[in-house]
């Protein structure tokens, strides 16, 4: 989380999963970043998925997920991307995680979002080994 004055003004949550096209492998998963929208442009998001980033570097080697506290304990050294999915017509994030830190923009994925217009997603990615 980021704070200001003792305020949350921006959190992100990741976790390690499974990646679904590769046995024994893991990703990050970026579930969500969020920053208070007075805050936005002052590089909140920026840091916030970047200690993602860096708690993945100081951890990469350890068998057990560097400490996170995880469902099914994933080892962080069988990690070797970040992902996320974002809304299709997200363009400012798809250009923030893209342009910002090289992530990919894999293939259109319909109807992902239940109750968000329009519900289709691109899955973002980042090789990380």
């Amino acid at each position: 989380s980021a704070y200001w004055n003792g305020f949350v003004i921006g959190a992100i949550c990741a976790r390690i999963e499974p990646c679904p096209d590769s046995e024994g492998r893991s990703r990050l998963y970026i579930m969500t970043l969020g920053v208070l929208a007075a805050y936005r442009g002052r590089e909140v998001g920026r840091k916030l998925v970047q200690s993602v980033l860096d708690f993945y570097e100081e951890n990469k080697d350890k068998e057990d997920g560097g400490g996170a506290k995880q469902q099914q304990q994933q080892p962080m050294s069988t990690v070797d991307e970040v992902a996320l999915h974002v809304q299709i017509n997200n363009d400012d994030a798809m250009k923030f995680y893209i342009e910002g830190f090289g992530f990919e923009k894999g293939p259109m994925i319909e109807n992902y979002y239940k109750r968000v217009d329009p519900p289709h997603c691109y899955l973002l990615s980042k090789k990380l080994r």
